[in-house]
């Protein structure tokens, strides 16, 4: 048994170096309407990444979204689920992602899923 076990642990940590296995993240963002005259509430699951990650997709209920790093730069997306995140690379570092809301709409949600 401790030799089987041994093994799948090799195949699955030779995996992960050829990249066939390989670490996802996922970056998950609300967004809810506040009442007349008070601001929106934003909430976000923090990501930090030690490599490069490329975003596979995006998911949700939203207006567009944007990504907030570490060091304060915005990357806008202007579409619902926008396709024109997909393939964008973001380096090594933190980051969060908040939805826009459609218009009508009081909550609005995004996921990011990253590779």
């Amino acid at each position: 048994m401790k030799t089987l076990i041994k093994t799948s642990l090799i195949i699955v940590l030779m995996l992960a170096g050829t990249g066939i296995i390989s670490a996802q993240y996922t970056i998950r963002g609300e967004q809810t309407r506040g009442e007349p005259g008070k601001n929106a509430e934003l909430k976000c699951s923090n990501v930090s990444v030690n490599k490069t990650v490329t975003i596979k997709s995006v998911s949700g209920n939203n207006a567009g979204f944007w990504i907030v790093d570490n060091k304060g730069k915005v990357y806008n997306f202007w579409q619902p689920n926008d396709n024109s995140a997909l393939g964008l690379k973001l380096p090594p570092g933190a980051y969060k992602a908040y939805p826009n809301l459609k218009q009508n709409n009081n909550k609005a949600s995004v996921i990011i899923y990253l590779e």
